[in-house]
């Protein structure tokens, strides 16, 4: 395998990788936006209650009733707890998806920089070799060694 197609591969899988690890990060970024939706909803909804209850308080509430309130609001409270430590959990995550992501793109950018550093270096050769090829061409023309004159 010559060094032109080794480099062109490694690319390739770079590409690839990169391409996976954006896929993850979108992933991600989609899942955090989500918990962030349902905590904010249970947010607005403890709120909603909380305020419920402090109306119904005033004018007069049935004592099952307002113990049906007080159970509940405890509960969505942990439940807010617990999206807290999902939607946390989720920023790590997507924390370190970004540096994974990062180091993808670095790498696949390097093997890229070398690939076309390479390809330059063999457009420079090829164009040596013409010239070397026109030259001796020339010289053999200009000194009669040419075996076909027109």
């Amino acid at each position: 395998m010559n060094q032109p197609s080794v480099l062109a591969t490694l690319c390739e899988l770079a590409r690839n990788e990169t391409g996976r690890a954006a896929k993850q990060l979108g992933q991600l970024q989609s899942a955090r936006q989500q918990a962030l939706q349902q905590q904010q909803l249970l947010t607005g909804y403890h709120q909603d209650y909380q305020h419920f209850l402090q109306q119904k308080i005033m004018p007069g509430m049935s004592l099952n009733r307002w113990e049906d309130f007080q159970q509940f609001i405890p509960a969505l409270q942990r439940a807010i707890q617990l999206q807290q430590q999902v939607l946390l959990q989720g920023e790590q995550q997507l924390s370190q998806a970004q540096r994974h992501w990062q180091q993808k793109k670095q790498r696949q950018n390097a093997l890229q920089t070398l690939f076309e550093r390479q390809q330059q270096r063999l457009r420079v050769e090829a164009a040596r070799r013409e010239q070397k090829q026109t030259d001796e061409f020339s010289a053999r023309h200009f000194r009669g060694d040419v075996l076909c004159q027109d």
